[in-house]
């Protein structure tokens, strides 16, 4: 009980500094500067949805706009559709037990996507 309860006391300290630790990061990075332009970086504990759950931290790349297509639809009227492409995901998940499990979401356009849906990178 005692391990379980010192794992979650972690996590929250993880989440609390989330913000801290990912801004720093990018700042460092090279290739963070060039993924900026490209996309938003969107640091997210409590998760992108609602910021209220505090078992979840997403770090992401959002949406841009990479394209446009004309469509035929019902009465031969035609409707201009943006694509889009988001960038990868960075997700954790603090389980119950206060183990979090690491996952990757890959980055994907409409027209494109990666072969997984999600790539384990750790059980911490």
């Amino acid at each position: 009980m005692k391990r379980r309860i010192q794992r979650v006391k972690e996590f929250k300290c993880f989440f609390n500094e989330t913000k801290n630790i990912f801004e720093s990061y990018a700042q460092d990075d090279c290739s963070s500067k060039r993924l900026n332009s490209l996309f938003s970086l969107c640091i997210c504990p409590g998760g992108r949805y609602s910021g209220m759950n505090e078992k979840e931290i997403e770090v992401f790349y959002g949406n841009r706009v990479i394209g446009q297509t004309t469509q035929i639809g019902k009465n031969l009227k035609t409707t201009t559709k943006l694509e889009t492409a988001h960038g990868a995901t960075l997700a954790y998940h603090r389980t119950d037990d206060g183990h979090v499990i690491c996952n990757l979401y890959p980055a994907a356009s409409e027209n494109q996507r990666p072969p997984e849906q999600l790539i384990l990178l750790d059980k911490i």
